[in-house]
């Protein structure tokens, strides 16, 4: 029985370090200059603050989540099945399940760091992604909120402030402006901007989201103190798992290297239409301007056209062919001007005499 603890706290400990490794990791590769643009990352359109998911939907940071959150959840199952509880490792799987439509299948679509309309599957897989947690806490590893453990009630003080934070940011600011509007009527000398507000909901967010899975992670073999964890090279590591570890860094890499060059592409063709539309709208000639006669081969391309059936051109769209002299309306002013001209050059007949 000893040893079969020890293997479990070994893998559970495995398991712990991948994660906090996985989160930690997050950050430089999001922000640092010359790995946030890998990948199809965000460059220098990184935003600070903002969520895990967001941080994670593509870029490095994403490629590096999919390879260390699958492992670090491959050694803690590994864990459970070594334990033999299978109600525990059931449950474990439940829980991977809903992490992996957060984490895998739905990554974060914005444009906001809030979730939006567009990630309603990605927040209801999150939110019982979290709750599964809790229950995690309080029936498998042991650590219970109300047994005054500092990792149970500081993880769920943290998922509740986090919650309270996301809640008032969801539906495109909602309940915050609805709270900002209210308090401005009720709070004598309140004068915080709205902007203000929304990014002090962002970074208590962030903080409070990085903080609660922290805390989860660092008290996860807080519960098994009498459990010493062996060497993982002494028969708690086997080559399937050498070779599972492998095949998942391999497959989650070419996945993800395939999805950046394809949306790479995607967005490289679907960008030239609106550059060619906005280069149109800004070189635009100014309605004031005087618009150049059409030549006459254009007029008589035209004329075709408009002969042809089923063409609706207007009418005036054609225009007499330009001659020499010009149009007929700037010859009448041509000849007008110079008459005028004429009349002022004739002397008077007071000068005459």
């Amino acid at each position: 029985m000893q040893v079969l603890e020890s293997r479990q706290a070994t893998l559970l400990v495995l398991a712990q370090s991948i994660f906090i490794a996985n989160q930690l990791s997050n950050f430089p590769l999001y922000y640092t200059p010359g790995l946030r643009g890998l990948l199809g990352g965000d460059g220098r359109d990184a935003k600070f603050p903002c969520s895990i998911s967001w941080m994670t939907r593509k870029g490095l940071a994403r490629l590096s989540t999919l390879i260390t959150w699958n492992v670090g959840w491959y050694f803690m199952l590994r864990a459970f099945a070594a334990d033999g509880s299978w109600l525990r490792l059931i449950f474990m799987l439940k829980m991977y399940a809903a992490g992996f439509v957060t984490v895998v299948a739905t990554p974060m679509m914005g444009p906001d760091v809030a979730l939006g309309a567009a990630d309603k599957l990605h927040c209801y897989a999150a939110t019982l992604y979290i709750f599964d947690h809790f229950v995690a806490n309080e029936l498998v590893l042991g650590v219970s909120l109300a047994a005054g453990n500092l990792f149970g009630w500081g993880f769920g003080v943290t998922a509740g402030l986090c919650g309270i934070f996301q809640a008032l940011r969801a539906d495109d600011d909602l309940l915050a402006k609805r709270w900002h509007a209210h308090a401005g009527g009720i709070v004598p000398g309140y004068a915080c901007a709205f902007s203000t507000l929304k990014r002090f909901l962002e970074y208590g967010f962030m903080l409070t989201e990085n903080a609660l899975f922290l805390l989860f992670l660092f008290g996860m073999t807080s519960s098994f103190p009498s459990a010493q964890p062996v060497s993982p090279s002494s028969d708690v590591l086997s080559s399937i798992d050498v070779a599972v570890v492998a095949i998942v860094t391999v497959a989650m890499t070419v996945l993800e290297v395939r999805r950046a060059g394809q949306s790479k592409k995607s967005s490289s063709s679907g960008a030239s239409p609106d550059l060619r539309e906005a280069s149109a709208v800004f070189t635009k000639r100014p309605a004031t301007s005087p618009r150049r006669a059409r030549s006459p081969g254009r007029n008589l391309q035209l004329a075709k056209l408009a002969s042809s059936p089923g063409c609706r051109l207007p009418a005036g769209r054609l225009q007499e062919p330009r001659k020499s002299g010009g149009t007929p309306r700037m010859q009448t002013a041509r000849k007008s001007t110079g008459a005028a001209r004429t009349e002022k050059r004739k002397p008077s007949p007071k000068a005459r005499a």
